[in-house]
């Protein structure tokens, strides 16, 4: 977690930070859209987050990632939504986005533009969703369903058994979202985050906490560990608005080039009749499954 594959690419600690942030706010930008439950937008901010201790920003597009992150999302959770949904979505956020030279929005004051699926554009942009999705289910092993046990399922049962007012709970769930923003859901438990939010918010609102016996360790967590974790969400809210940031990307190594035969006026060998029947067999065999 120290240093994670971004560094190689010379993407700082920074600069990653802020893709963190602006990933995961798009996600949750583009599940209010789709009308998705938050814990679906949730399971995809997670998998987005820990994809990132696996691959480089620069060799993954972030927007990219965080529509395949979604889409994804919404089979596991069971709320499928249709590809080229969520792709126009995603998009409608991109150029919601587009400044002019002098700062103001591009289509301030009138409809964002769409894809039609029928161009080349939409085309490169499905292939990228579908390359990052393949690349999340492989990176995380094809378990991502484990990756569903997230804080917010266990903000519930903790808030139930604290039973204070309703303003604690909505307090201790927007921590929670902005939690998402961070990379804590790669390096503490779901539990700790879930009472760290819950400390946190009890903290803001004033809100007095049991002591005998020790909210902490009903919920199963150090109240040093609990500080840190709220000083991380914390200082999220000195950072400025999150915003996408252009990184270069990985440069890909081209195909090496056939070696030049000897002699250039030497014909090439004459096709086999076999080669033809070969590719003839195959395409049948395509057709039939």
């Amino acid at each position: 977690l120290e240093r994670p594959p971004s560094r190689e690419d010379g993407i700082d600690a920074e600069t990653e930070d802020q893709l963190r942030r602006y990933g995961a706010d798009l996600i949750q930008r583009a599940g209010v859209l789709l009308k998705l439950p938050q814990l679906t937008v949730v399971s995809a901010a997670v998998m987005f987050q820990r994809f990132y201790f696996h691959k480089s920003f620069a060799e993954f597009e972030v927007r990219s990632l965080a529509t395949a992150a979604l889409a994804l999302a919404c089979k596991l959770e069971e709320h499928p939504r249709k590809q080229h949904e969520v792709i126009h979505v995603f998009y409608r956020l991109q150029m919601r986005e587009a400044k002019e030279e002098d700062g103001t929005s591009s289509y301030e004051g009138r409809p964002t533009p769409q894809l039609d699926p029928s161009q080349r554009e939409f085309a490169e942009v499905k292939n990228d969703v579908v390359r990052a999705e393949r690349q999340i289910l492989a990176q995380l092993g094809f378990e991502v369903a484990l990756l569903l046990d997230h804080p917010h399922r266990y903000a519930l049962e903790y808030l139930e058994y604290l039973n204070k007012p309703a303003k604690l709970s909505q307090k201790a769930w927007g921590y929670l979202n902005d939690s998402l923003q961070t990379s804590l859901c790669c390096s503490h438990q779901p539990s700790e985050i879930t009472a760290a939010c819950v400390f946190l918010a009890a903290r803001s609102s004033g809100t007095k906490l049991p002591s005998k016996p020790s909210w902490s360790d009903v919920l199963g967590i150090r109240l040093k560990d609990a500080e840190r974790i709220a000083c991380r969400i914390l200082a999220l809210y000195k950072q400025p608005p999150v915003e996408h940031v252009a990184v270069p990307r990985r440069k890909v190594a081209e195909p090496m080039t056939p070696a030049m035969t000897p002699f250039p006026e030497t014909p090439a060998p004459m096709k086999s009749p076999s080669d033809e029947d070969d590719r003839a067999d195959a395409a049948s065999d395509d057709v039939i499954s």
